[in-house]
């Protein structure tokens, strides 16, 4: 996992410090709350310019750049670094914490960061759109 910065769209109102946009499985509390320890204040968000993807073989996904797409997935709050520490190990190799600007439901822009898939070998993101549901119908165990 690295870490770099974006500067891809609006002129954000806040820096990522503490911020974090998830699109995949983070987006559920149980596996959330399995990988960082404990809940975050949390509120819907979506990155224009960015699509959910499938990983290649992996019930994950990855985001990757397309102008014509948006992202849809929540924007935790008040994150740590300790907590961000957990998260990189979480993410591995395959993703790098970037950051980019998402769009909350008051139609504000934040800057906020985002892990973001490393091209191949890293991460072998398909054409095949990421389905939250089927994710959690398959892999979330009540």
């Amino acid at each position: 996992m690295t870490v770099s910065a974006s500067n891809d769209s609006a002129q954000p109102i806040l820096t990522p410090t503490g911020l974090l946009f998830t699109y995949g499985t983070l987006m559920f509390e149980p596996v959330w709350l399995r990988v960082v320890g404990r809940n975050r204040p949390s509120l819907p968000a979506v990155a224009a310019g960015w699509s959910v993807r499938c990983v290649a073989g992996r019930p994950y996904p990855a985001i990757v750049s397309d102008p014509d797409a948006i992202a849809t997935g929540r924007l935790y709050q008040g994150l740590s670094e300790r907590d961000f520490a957990r998260l990189d190990r979480y993410e591995g190799a395959e993703y790098e914490r970037r950051a980019i600007d998402v769009r909350l439901a008051d139609n504000s822009i934040r800057q906020v960061f985002a892990y973001v898939a490393r091209p191949a070998p890293y991460c072998r993101v398909s054409t095949e759109l990421w389905d939250p549901t089927a994710f959690a119908a398959e892999h979330l165990v009540e």
